[in-house]
C-alpha cells in the first residue's frame, strides 16, 4: 500500500503528540519549586541562614564570659580616656580608664 498524498497525507501525519501525563509531584517539591522561582524569598532565605551562622560561629570567635561585659557601659558616651591610640597597650583585665598608661 502506498502512503497517501495531498491534505489527507499532512492530517495523517501531524498527529498530536502523545499526552505526558503530568508529573506526580509532592507537596513539598512543589512548595521548594515555587520558593525557588521567588528570587527575593530565596535571598531572605539566604540572609537569614547567614545569621543563623554567624550566631552559631560567634561564641567560638569572641571568647569572653558574659559576666565579664559591662552592659551599663553601653550607654555612656565616648570620651578621651577611654580611646587607645595607635602605640598605647592597654594595662591586662583593667577596665577603668584610670589605670591604663598614658601615651
Amino acid at each position: 500500500m502506498t502512503p497517501p498524498t495531498g491534505v489527507a497525507a499532512e492530517a495523517v501525519t501531524r498527529t498530536a503528540p502523545a499526552s505526558r501525563a503530568p508529573a506526580v509531584r509532592s507537596l513539598w517539591s512543589e512548595a521548594f519549586r515555587r520558593f525557588r522561582k521567588h528570587h527575593l524569598a530565596t535571598f531572605g532565605a539566604v540572609v537569614l541562614l547567614v545569621m543563623v551562622a554567624a550566631v552559631m560561629v560567634g561564641p567560638f570567635v569572641y571568647r569572653v564570659p558574659i559576666d565579664e561585659i559591662d552592659f551599663r557601659a553601653k550607654l555612656k558616651g565616648p570620651t578621651w580616656a577611654r580611646i587607645c591610640w595607635p602605640g598605647c597597650s592597654t594595662a591586662a583585665g583593667s577596665r577603668s580608664p584610670s589605670a591604663w598608661p598614658r601615651c
